[in-house]
């Protein structure tokens, strides 16, 4: 399901009468599906109606289910009762006479107009074509009285909505259903979103009364609200309070831009308590630091309000972007706790070439070419990497003029940090991870920002969020060790390097500076920090210059182990020496008279003979 990270919990198959409901709606639910205004309410001079005009716009309000139980529509659909009420008025659960089985049946908002309800019923021909896995099918259309109805199929599951429902805390306060488990459930239905994208409709209602979790997937329950992609207003159209996009209010021309903002919603409403969000945060998110998920979850607080942002043209430009980038949320929320596999980023190419010993902005990937900006995004590139610096800033102004996405600010974030600008680097990098909050490579640009800066603090906790996500992002493993250095977390350090495996080009590297802090440290040697330092030295190419002085720092923390007390043992060995002082004294003369013969200087290469004449053991007599 989904992106198949997390494990979601199995639902079984519930019976379907056992999901009627009783057909009347709540006076605080009333709401007049035009204008949002509150409808059928009761006032000191008149009982509440349960049909009428709104008397904001003139639009008809139906509060009383029209149809009954045991009715018969088309002489083959019997009503067995409601299932729920929503935008378009009830919901009915129907027995099939024709095959004995389950179906849903729900009105048509066609208007008084024949040509409009002409026009809504060819639509609904047009969706029953629709053929999707996650999209309930459409299987008539019918007529009864002057009413029209969809006939869909039932889909035996429970909406996220009654998952939502029926979960509380121990005091009895609504319990959020858990963030990784929506995000999938999100990702399972997004494709379907964007195949009616592809079709021309918009969905209009997204909302997790419309999404049914069966045994194992997924399903949009309800078409009714679907109209065409269109630059007219849809007089008819039918979308939730507290979901729909507030261009909507004025416009009635729902879209691609205006689908997914009732996604990000969606989300917002299943993994938070969202109180309010149908009134007083009807548009807008609590703030970051008023929700204890989206400051633990920086990046999702960045997905939710680019996808919900008032202005239609800063959401994400397709469902499948906003799938991708949400997908790259889960895997930061994972990672918290499972040990994830590489994977390639959709916006960025894997990291460049550079040190990995210091903050170097040429490791930083690159955005991948856009096939319309090839030429352009090269030559920025190429101007970058020979220091061309002038020449790159008016290249990348010119790639700016013809693409308005996100890559000419990521490259004059690399061009700032290039020449020392940190805090014109960081504020490109943030515009850049605004847009791409599920991408890694923005946050290990601000990292390294930061860590040149000196905001080591700060640095520490991107690079660790970069470096526990994707390990293939070495620069956050090594810059990780780095910041714990600096602050005083040799152990922490150590944990990072460890993240390196032999097979990487950077093992060498992560070896080498392991055995450092174990063995070059200011404090009291540790025995096993000894053994451990040893030991990745013989995981080191014999050829390797460093490593014969590695095998030096070794054998003298062992020495001054032996010197303190440490017991001596024949039948122990490190770097192939037995664990005597003896032994060690002659290894260690050894070593150093071969590192004199390769002195850079005669001073250098005396004082290491000397070292060899004070170590060596003396002779008894």
């Amino acid at each position: 399901m989904g992106a198949r990270l997390v494990d979601v919990p199995f639902v079984a198959a519930r019976d379907p009468v056992s999901m009627l409901v009783e057909p009347s709606v709540a006076e605080h639910h009333r709401f007049c599906r035009r204008c949002a205004s509150p409808v059928g309410r009761s006032t000191d001079r008149a009982a509440a109606a349960m049909s009428g005009e709104c008397n904001a716009c003139d639009e008809p309000f139906q509060f009383e289910a029209p149809l009954r139980s045991g009715q018969v529509l088309a002489n083959q659909y019997e009503i067995a009762g409601c299932l729920a009420h929503g935008g378009n008025g009830w919901v009915y659960l129907a027995r099939d006479r024709a095959i004995d089985w389950w179906v849903v049946i729900k009105g048509v908002l066609t208007g008084h107009n024949p040509h409009a309800r002409s026009a809504a019923l060819a639509e609904r021909r047009i969706l029953a074509d629709v053929d999707h896995p996650n999209i309930v099918k459409i299987l008539n259309l019918v007529a009864h009285g002057d009413e029209d109805y969809i006939v869909m199929e039932y889909i035996r599951g429970i909406s996220l909505r009654a998952m939502l429902d029926g979960r509380t805390t121990d005091d009895g306060h609504p319990s959020p259903l858990p963030v990784e488990e929506v995000i999938e459930y999100l990702l399972e239905i997004l494709p379907a979103i964007s195949h009616l994208h592809q079709l021309g409709f918009a969905y209009c209602d997204f909302k997790p009364d419309n999404l049914m979790r069966t045994e194992g997937s997924v399903k949009l329950i309800d078409l009714g609200s679907a109209v065409r992609l269109s630059k007219d207003p849809i007089l008819g159209l039918s979308a939730t309070r507290g979901y729909y996009a507030p261009e909507l209010e004025q416009t009635r021309r729902p879209n691609v831009a205006s689908d997914i903002f009732t996604v990000g919603r969606t989300l917002a409403v299943l993994c938070t308590e969202f109180v309010g969000f149908q009134s007083s945060f009807r548009y807008t998110l609590p703030s970051i630091e008023s929700v204890p998920l989206y400051a633990r979850y920086e990046s999702l607080y960045g997905w939710l309000q680019r996808a919900t942002a008032v202005q239609p043209a800063a959401r994400f430009e397709s469902v499948t972007e906003a799938a991708a980038q949400l997908n790259g949320v889960l895997r930061e929320i994972v990672a918290e706790r499972t040990e994830l596999q590489p994977t390639p980023s959709v916006a960025f190419t894997g990291e460049r070439t550079g040190s990995v010993r210091a903050a170097d902005p040429r490791r930083l990937p690159a955005p991948l070419i856009d096939p319309e900006q090839d030429l352009e995004q090269w030559r920025v590139q190429t101007l970058l990497d020979n220091g061309q610096f002038d020449d790159a800033a008016n290249a990348i102004e010119s790639l700016d003029e013809r693409d308005s996405t996100w890559r000419a600010q990521w490259y004059r974030g690399v061009l700032a940090m290039l020449t020392g600008d940190q805090s014109g680097a960081h504020s490109c990098f943030m515009e850049v991870d605004r847009a791409l909050p599920g991408e890694l490579a923005p946050k290990l640009a601000l990292a390294m920002s930061d860590d040149i800066s000196g905001n080591q603090a700060v640095a520490e906790s991107l690079y660790r969020r970069v470096a526990r996500t994707d390990r293939a992002y070495r620069s956050a493993v090594f810059g990780l060790a780095r910041c714990c250095v600096s602050n005083g977390d040799r152990r922490g350090a150590i944990e990072a390097l460890r993240l390196i495996p032999e097979t990487s080009s950077n093992f060498v590297t992560a070896t080498i500076m392991q055995v450092e802090l174990l063995l070059l440290s200011d404090g009291v040697l540790d025995p096993v920090d000894v053994d451990t330092a040893a030991a990745l030295v013989e995981l080191l190419p014999r050829e390797l210059p460093q490593r014969r002085w590695l095998e030096v720092y070794a054998l003298e923390a062992v020495l001054d182990l032996l010197l303190d007390g440490r017991p001596e043992d024949e039948a122990r060995s490190v770097l192939g020496v037995p664990h005597t002082q003896r032994s060690v004294r002659r290894a260690l003369e050894r070593a150093y008279r071969s590192l004199a013969r390769h002195g850079e200087t005669p001073t250098r290469r005396i004082a290491l003979v000397e070292r060899a004449n004070a170590v060596r053991p003396r002779s008894v007599l």
